[in-house]
């Protein structure tokens, strides 16, 4: 299990690559600024590029499985 934190909090697009012993991929994160009455950012969009992946939002956190 990999727990990234704040990857998310900036306006705009970053781009990350994950590599590992079993899986590499790229992973495009767009974000904004949260217009709901407080601070904060949310994540707008996940782009993976290289591999078929599920990613669902629970509670606030993103699980993504990899196949």
């Amino acid at each position: 299990m990999v727990i990234l934190e704040n990857i998310g909090a900036y306006n705009g697009i970053k781009k990350y690559t994950f590599s590992s012993n079993v899986k590499s991929f790229d992973l495009s994160i767009q974000s904004s600024e949260f217009k709901g009455g407080c601070d904060g950012y949310q994540i707008n969009k996940l782009t993976f590029t290289g591999i078929d992946i599920d990613a669902t939002d629970e509670k606030g956190h993103y699980k993504i499985v990899l196949k």
